[in-house]
């Protein structure tokens, strides 16, 4: 199984004459071992375990099961990315995606624009950029036990702008080109 998964384990020992009148689980990555809970759900750190169980009956015959390496428990992959600007300019609104993410066999990208990439790298432009949402790019990879891990970057947009010079001016008072100014869009 993959990382952060509790399993339930499920006891089907049976006794031909008397009751079993107690359990004990030993889930073998040195936590404390579990009495008297014939169906016990246990939670996994990455790794291979032992699992063992003792049974005693109500007349003090005793019973155990060892399962060597019954656990197996995989590492995940680690999600990661660059992007290229880090800031999307409105007027070139085109990025490049590389992957830096480790211990993988698959990538997908989806971007907020509803395009989705299945290869590790990639290069955007994105449509109908408003200025006000910021485009988002969520990567998604799994290794090869199908153990995924999924991160995102918002990307901040970086405004057009434009500044004018005027090169000649009429300072005659007609109310046209009477001042030397700068003029701009997005200052």
């Amino acid at each position: 199984a993959c990382p952060n998964i509790c399993i339930n384990f499920k006891n089907k020992s049976q006794i031909s004459a008397g009751t079993i009148d107690s359990f004990e689980w030993d889930f073998g990555d040195g936590t404390q071992k579990v009495a008297d809970i014939p169906n016990p759900t246990h939670c996994y750190k990455p790794g291979t375990y032992n699992l063992n169980i003792s049974l005693k009956s109500d007349v003090g015959c005793t019973s155990s099961l060892s399962l060597p390496g019954f656990v197996t428990i995989y590492e995940k992959p680690k999600a990661a990315f660059l992007v290229d600007p880090e800031e999307i300019d409105e007027d070139l609104p085109s990025i490049e995606v590389r992957t830096s993410a480790s211990d993988v066999v698959n990538t997908r990208y989806f971007v907020s624009d509803g395009s989705d990439y299945k290869t590790e790298n990639f290069t955007h432009n994105f449509k109908n950029l408003d200025g006000k949402t910021k485009p988002m790019v969520v990567q998604i990879v799994k290794n090869k036990y199908g153990c995924a891990d999924t991160t995102y970057r918002i990307l901040p947009i970086k405004p057009a702008f434009a500044l004018y010079f005027p090169n000649v001016f009429t300072p005659n008072g007609d109310g046209v080109n009477d001042f030397f100014e700068a003029k701009g869009i997005g200052v």
